[in-house]
């Protein structure tokens, strides 16, 4: 988490020094969590109000983040406080959000409803 915490500092820098700029030219050829750190970043860092979208894939693991059900990922957390401000600011993704949220919900409910534990019998 600490690399990425560095990537994020990185990141938002306006200029970034040859050396800082290789760091993270090296990191996406070899560290494919970093380098979707940094992509999503890079989604996520919006000149123009509401320009980029996130996809749907993103917006779900979010969710499932949220829910506590992404316990393997350590992009969408360290990413968390942009995403919430994204979808607080863009009305698409916020639609797209709560339609997966309600999915989500669903399902969830449906499972609860379905899978019961089995029944000791004595």
């Amino acid at each position: 988490m600490e690399k990425h915490n560095k990537i994020i500092e990185l990141l938002e820098k306006d200029f970034k020094t040859a050396d800082e700029q290789n760091y993270l030219d090296d990191i996406v050829q070899s560290d494919k969590d970093s380098a979707r750190l940094i992509a999503v970043y890079n989604s996520l860092k919006i000149n123009i109000p509401n320009a980029v979208h996130l996809n749907t894939e993103m917006i779900g693991d979010f969710i499932l983040y949220e829910n506590g059900e992404l316990p393997d990922d350590e992009i969408i957390p360290a990413l968390a406080d942009k995403i919430k401000l994204h979808l607080k600011s863009c009305l698409i993704c916020n639609e797209e959000y709560h339609t997966l949220q309600k999915e989500y919900d669903d399902v969830r409910s449906h499972l609860e409803k379905t899978i019961k534990e089995p029944e000791k019998s004595y």
